[in-house]
């Protein structure tokens, strides 16, 4: 199995007219990619993380969706819980398809390879808009944003003689560094 490179995506159910939607989350700048389980949200690839020994994939969806779980080699057993969170699935040789009618959580157990949790979310459709200001940024530009951040923080008409800093923690030494 490749890599697999995720960027936040939304995409609808495809021509047989299905209700569903996803919306697919950009993978965790430090996450480590699953090497046992493939996941797919209405077709579209979802990234799986691997932590602790177990596979996590998450996304939001709306509607009924069918998740595709592919692993190397024939599916010979597999085992969901709760399964009544599960509309059906069927196996066709290394991929099984689960239908989910609603976002909930459920855990799937493959063949004897490590567990993987779904966590799908609901839709959130009344997100503020990036850069408005009841969103706050996160992005690859740490400590810009940070700045731009604490600036904002500082400016807003509630805080006055309140001191604000913006401070990094840094996993690697487990230190907080302030940058504004």
């Amino acid at each position: 199995m490749s890599p697999i490179k995720s960027t936040g995506s939304r995409r609808s159910a495809g021509p047989r007219g299905g209700a569903g939607a996803v919306e697919i989350h950009p993978a965790p700048p430090t996450a480590r990619q699953s090497r046992s389980h493939r996941v797919r949200a209405l077709g579209t690839t979802v990234f799986v993380e691997r932590y602790a020994g177990v596979s996590y994939a998450r996304f939001a969806m709306q509607g009924a969706i069918t998740v595709e779980i592919e692993v190397a080699g024939a599916i010979r057993d597999h085992s969901i819980f709760p399964a009544e969170r599960v509309a059906s699935t069927t196996v066709t040789g290394s991929v099984l398809r689960v239908e989910l009618a609603s976002p909930a959580s459920v855990v799937i157990r493959i063949n004897e390879l490590e567990e993987l949790f779904l966590l799908p979310d609901p839709m959130d459709d009344d997100a503020p808009a990036p850069g408005s200001p009841d969103a706050l940024d996160v992005t690859d530009e740490l400590e810009a944003n940070l700045r731009s951040q604490v600036t904002r923080i500082q400016s807003h008409p509630w805080i006055k003689d309140v001191p604000v800093h913006g401070l990094v923690y840094e996993v690697e030494s487990g230190r907080l560094r302030e940058v504004a």
